[in-house]
């Protein structure tokens, strides 16, 4: 392995600290693999015969409470029939390990290995589209029953997170963005609260963040889950449905073949008002915004690849404009969808 591990947000995570957590779960090194993660370290590695994740978070990102707060509702979720990657207890250690350093604490936490397979453009057609569905509603539906007060406090809301700061990492001449980024959070904040559409989401539930097992998908790395509402949920969805795959489908094409499908999966588990749909343009824009501003935040913009690149053109030439239509396919055809 290198001498140090790269991550994005310059933590310095060296081949000492990761020998050190191996050696406490007794994990044989010549077993690891290090795998692509964006603000956590994660491997692969073997014992007793079967393949594990190993996650590595530092403290500058989450906190032990925010962790045991995404494990109990892994844990919750899996009693109740959804196919979660659960996290594991090896050699009798706790399911947080917790190791400190020089440069701060890191929370240690393993996982099983998430069963089926990565999601193929073979696979890119109604069938998924309309599992994806099921299982986000299935989530949220069973997930209202878990939203109570003790549990508020082992998760973040949604504008606790640090990417609702533009102001610490967009420069001062995009004071137009960041002023629209901030009018954007208040209209959402003035949203209403309650038990229906409102608790725990996903937040990062894209093919990159699932298998395929069957005519099932397995549902792994809750690191983003946030309380929020759950059109939230399906706007990170569609956001990320919407970037994939696009030499294949054109603008037009690829929202009706995703929505149709994706919207009658997920109301064959779950009901979402009217109210709640009209209101998803709001939340899809936050999306946008987000990874604006975390392209911003974790990579030099001026080395970029393609997609990225666009990314920032389009939204920044919208965004400064104050252009109010916030997504790119059809207010109406989504509510037509909706009704029928």
């Amino acid at each position: 392995m290198n001498n140090c591990i790269e991550r994005k947000l310059n933590i310095k995570f060296t081949v000492h600290h990761l020998e050190k957590i191996l050696r406490r779960f007794n994990i044989n090194n010549e077993t690891v693999i290090q795998l692509n993660g964006f603000e956590n370290f994660v491997f692969l590695f073997k014992k007793y015969n079967k393949e594990f994740i190993l996650r590595i978070t530092h403290s500058s990102h989450r906190n032990e409470e925010y962790i045991w707060g995404e494990i109990n509702w892994i844990d919750d979720l899996a009693s109740r029939k959804i196919a979660v990657a659960q996290p594991v207890s090896l050699n009798g250690k706790k399911l947080v390990e917790v190791f400190k350093f020089e440069n701060g604490d890191y929370f240690c936490v393993i996982f099983e290995k998430a069963s089926g397979r990565e999601v193929t453009i073979e696979d890119w057609k109604h069938e998924l589209f309309y599992i994806w569905g099921k299982v986000a509603g299935k989530m949220h539906r069973i997930t209202k029953s878990y939203s109570n007060e003790i549990n508020f406090l082992h998760r973040p809301k949604w504008h606790e997170e640090k990417y609702l700061n533009p102001n610490k990492y967009l420069p001062p001449s995009q004071n137009k963005i960041i002023k629209r980024y901030h009018n954007l959070i208040e209209e959402i904040k003035n949203f209403p609260l309650d038990e229906k559409s409102y608790g725990l989401i996903h937040a990062d539930l894209h093919t990159s963040n699932f298998f395929l097992n069957k005519k099932n998908i397995t549902v792994f790395d809750f690191d983003d889950s946030i309380y929020s509402w759950y059109i939230h949920d399906i706007a990170i969805i569609l956001f990320s449905a919407l970037q994939k795959n696009q030499e294949f489908y054109n603008r037009k094409e690829l929202p009706e073949l995703f929505w149709r499908n994706f919207w009658h999966g997920y109301s064959s588990e779950n009901h979402l008002d009217l109210y709640w749909l009209k209101r998803l343009p709001y939340f899809y824009k936050l999306r946008e915004m987000q990874i604006y501003v975390n392209l911003h935040r974790s990579f030099d913009v001026e080395k970029l690849n393609s997609w990225e690149s666009d990314f920032i053109k389009f939204t920044k030439n919208i965004s400064s404009q104050g252009n109010e239509t916030y997504y790119n396919i059809e207010k109406e055809y989504l509510l037509l969808n909706h009704q029928n």
